[in-house]
């Protein structure tokens, strides 16, 4: 009984982590979604290109960490 119940411990373990970690990650682009509406409105309002370009590379920045921490996780999940 004993070695039934460790060896489906560590899969369930792992399972559990991996739904937590994609429901933050769900949360994290509804949050990200909302973030990208509210530049809309600032990139209609700018007025000299190197104030568009400025914030064009907020944005390319925010979005090129959200493609790191997705691919950190995708290493981490291959691993185990």
């Amino acid at each position: 009984m004993f070695k039934l119940a460790a060896a489906i411990a560590t899969p369930v373990a792992v399972s559990m982590l991996a739904i937590h970690e994609a429901k933050r990650r769900e949360a994290r682009y509804h949050e990200m979604c909302e973030m990208l509406r509210e530049y809309e409105p600032q990139i209609a309002a700018m007025r000299s290109l190197s104030s568009l370009q400025d914030l064009i590379v907020d944005v390319e920045s925010m979005l090129l960490g959200e493609n790191y921490e997705w691919w950190i996780m995708a290493k981490e999940n291959l691993a185990a």
